[in-house]
């Protein structure tokens, strides 16, 4: 089957990048297979972060490693410092080894925290700026359409997802998942979405706008409409009108919501007074912004 590989790399004034591309084993007879990269996907990438940096008008270097922190691929901007080689290698290493972006794996091992002494480790270097690549891969007729190039043409297909191969938002959700592991953190969150979708249900009914509140746990969305929402179809059949409208009178009182729908996340930085502060703010734009 042909495959696609598209990379996600954050760039900042230097961008290093390390290899994390899945591996596979095998236990029996003692053989083990791993999956690496090769140099032209790693000079593709090197390329890539080049370029975007050449956009931004900002000289970078870029070194890519593979799974054994080996230095794979070099590229620097015209008229690279002398330093620029060892450094991007040095952060690639870093990142590639702790799986994370050296600006996080700095952060996490200042002096006086429990794991300080992983500085004094060879080839690892306490600076931002290396990054773990993140890889989303396909059927090689399905990543064609996203491809960012085509932005414009007939046959463009817009992709996003939370997180995407995005190695910062790979983090964040590390992070989350570790806060999810705390004890009483479900039905906290379960009880604010019950709290949000009551409340909207009863805005929605004394205000007299016809509405259907959806979802479960920390999540809420409000489709006006008549009928009940059971599929795509049916929410797309809505007063989609209406919608913005309330999008854009909650936008106008210090309430951003996803533009694409009026889905609500909540979490557990949200509080009973901001659900309060938000179905307030929910009435008066439906009062005088949704009439008609």
């Amino acid at each position: 089957m042909s495959m696609r590989l598209t990379m996600s790399v954050g760039l900042r004034i230097s961008v290093m990048a390390a290899c994390l591309l899945p591996g596979f084993a095998y236990a029996e007879g003692g053989v083990q297979s791993q999956k690496d990269i090769t140099w032209g996907l790693g000079l593709e990438i090197a390329q890539a972060a080049i370029a975007e940096g050449a956009k931004r008008n900002v000289a970078i270097s870029v070194a890519v490693v593979d799974r054994a922190g080996r230095m794979r691929v070099f590229i620097a901007s015209d008229n690279p410092s002398p330093h620029s080689l060892e450094l991007a290698r040095r952060k690639a290493y870093t990142a590639r080894t702790f799986r994370r972006s050296t600006l996080e794996w700095r952060d996490s091992t200042e002096p006086g925290k429990e794991n300080a002494g992983q500085r004094q480790l060879a080839e690892v270097i306490p600076l931002g700026g290396g990054y773990p690549i993140g890889v989303v891969a396909g059927r090689a007729d399905v990543l064609d359409l996203v491809r960012e190039d085509r932005l414009g043409e007939d046959r463009y297909v817009w992709f996003a997802s939370s997180i995407g191969g995005n190695p910062v938002s790979a983090t964040a959700a590390v992070a989350t998942l570790a806060e999810l592991r705390r004890p009483g953190t479900y039905p906290r969150l379960f009880a604010l979405g019950e709290s949000l979708r009551a409340g909207l249900v009863s805005v929605l009914k004394e205000e007299g706008v016809t509405a259907q509140v959806l979802g479960d746990g920390p999540l809420a969305a409000i489709v006006f409409a008549d009928h009940e929402i059971v599929d795509y179809r049916t929410a797309f059949d809505s007063d989609r009108a209406r919608a913005r409208a309330f999008l854009l009178g909650l936008f106008r009182r210090g309430i951003f919501l996803n533009p694409m729908s009026t889905k609500l996340y909540l979490s557990l930085a949200h509080t009973d007074e901001d659900i309060q502060r938000f179905l307030a703010i929910a009435r008066a734009t439906l009062r005088e912004d949704c009439r008609g």
